[in-house]
């Protein structure tokens, strides 16, 4: 069984789906908190524009690593090179 950061994005949406989107939300309050500090009299409808505008980056950016990962579908196994138990110890 391999670990879920050696999987293809195939292999593992679901995980990636979440990571991706606990990144994003991450991102986009630290954006918003530094905007309100550094600008005390902004209104909510604005930081909820902000956040509307950084969902499209945040879906274009996901929709691109999906497509990335379906036109790289080489597994990991092809990459490593396994040796034997006396080859090993030579």
């Amino acid at each position: 069984m391999r670990h879920s950061l050696h999987r293809l994005v195939t292999d593992a949406k679901c995980f990636y789906l979440v990571y991706f989107a606990i990144i994003w939300v991450l991102v986009m309050l630290s954006i918003i908190l530094t905007t309100s500090i550094a600008y005390p009299d902004i209104s909510g409808d604005t930081i909820l524009k902000v956040l509307g505008s950084g969902t499209l980056p945040a879906v274009i950016a996901y929709a691109a690593v999906v497509v990335m990962g379906k036109l790289r579908r080489k597994p990991v196994e092809a990459a490593i090179k396994t040796y034997s138990k006396e080859e090993r110890d030579a």
